[in-house]
């Protein structure tokens, strides 16, 4: 009788245990639920305005010297002596090279030679002439030679000069094709010369389908790659009216200011600038919570429930502050650019500025997935 009772009380005591336990279970889990229902992230949002409406073009292109100048002897000889090397850099009016004058000096000598005797003879025929020794003809022929004579030594004296190549103005030694004892030619170019003071330019390569978009005097942002973090201004002032018969290419001139780090044959890149009248939206590449190819995924803000809604748009052009959206987003909508990292479809949150989002703390739940990894997986995201 007494193990009856016992074993009727111990039921009805483990009866109740395992409610109880029931119970606890089930809070938890409610509290568990109002835990992440509570969850409310702290977010910066940002208003989709109308993006800058202009087209970038880039390309390639070399530096080098509006004006590059062959200098070259107008008589041949035997190269005396080069005072410059390559890259040196020469004032106006500086000896540059020259010649051995020493068969200039003597032609020299000869003529002027030559010059006195014809002197001699015209004077002499024509104090003849004016007495009536000799007639009009050998007059004439006296004063032939004796103009003959005045163009040799002309001629001597120009050699002489042009002996020596100066500085035709301030600037770098591009290139030196000669050396002391060489035999050069008349004509042959003996050096390359580049004019500081007429600045430079660039030369920019394009495909025809991006010259017939480019116009003298728009603008073109300029970078040179040995030159770090810089940006140059300048304006389209030639394109080639004919493509290259090798290449194919149409040929941009870009004008660039005189500046002492420019040195010519640098590579640079040309961003021309090119306005267009359709309207763009550009969102900051910040608010890319995921990409894959041109697709990306944003969460829009949805003012009134105070909650976050997963987007799926197509990308255009980007850079390293914003990106450009074909499809998939409407000018006024707003979209979150910071605090989305943790974020699901329909998640709560509250907008505040980007001090506050530093100090702002919110529960979170790490267990939670992404809806940003969903959706790039291809399966749908969280409604």
């Amino acid at each position: 009788m007494r193990s009856n009772i016992f074993i009727a009380y111990f039921t009805i005591s483990s009866l109740l245990l395992l409610s109880a336990c029931g119970l606890g279970n089930e809070s938890q889990e409610a509290d568990t639920e109002a835990t992440k229902s509570e969850t409310i992230y702290p977010v910066e949002i940002s208003t989709v305005v109308a993006g800058d409406n202009k087209d970038i073009i880039s390309s390639v292109g070399t530096l080098r010297f509006r004006r590059e100048t062959s200098l070259g002897f107008t008589t041949s000889g035997k190269v005396s002596n080069v005072r410059y090397n390559e890259g040196d850099r020469v004032r106006r009016g500086s000896l540059i090279a020259a010649l051995d004058t020493t068969t200039v000096n003597a032609d020299i000598g000869l003529a002027r030679a030559e010059l006195d005797r014809a002197k001699s003879e015209f004077d002499r025929i024509e104090s003849l002439f004016k007495q009536g020794w000799v007639t009009k003809s050998q007059l004439e022929r006296s004063q032939a030679n004796y103009q003959a004579a005045q163009a040799r030594i002309e001629q001597a004296n120009f050699a002489s000069d042009t002996a020596k190549l100066y500085a035709p103005s301030n600037g770098i030694i591009i290139r030196r094709n000669i050396d002391p004892g060489q035999i050069i030619s008349v004509g042959s170019p003996a050096l390359i010369f580049g004019q500081l003071d007429s600045g430079y330019i660039m030369r920019i390569p394009l495909t025809s389908s991006d010259a017939a978009k480019i116009n003298v005097g728009i603008p073109v942002e300029v970078s040179i790659s040995s030159i770090k973090e810089e940006i140059f201004s300048a304006r389209v002032t030639e394109i080639d009216g004919r493509a290259n018969e090798q290449t194919g290419a149409f040929f941009a001139i870009v004008e660039l200011p005189a500046d002492s780090r420019f040195k010519s044959g640098q590579i640079g890149t040309a961003n021309f600038i090119i306005a267009n009248d359709e309207t763009k939206i550009a969102i900051p590449s910040g608010a890319i919570s995921g990409m894959r190819a041109s697709e990306a995924i944003i969460y829009i803000y949805d003012e009134e429930s105070k909650t976050v809604k997963l987007r799926n748009i197509i990308l255009g052009q980007l850079n390293d502050t914003q990106v450009e959206v074909l499809e998939g987003l409407s000018l006024g909508e707003q979209i979150i650019v910071r605090g989305h990292e943790k974020l699901t479809n329909g998640d709560s949150v509250k907008v505040v500025n980007r001090g506050e989002a530093k100090t702002t703390s919110a529960k979170t739940n790490p267990a939670k997935p992404s809806s940003t990894q969903t959706a790039l997986k291809g399966e749908p995201a969280k409604k």
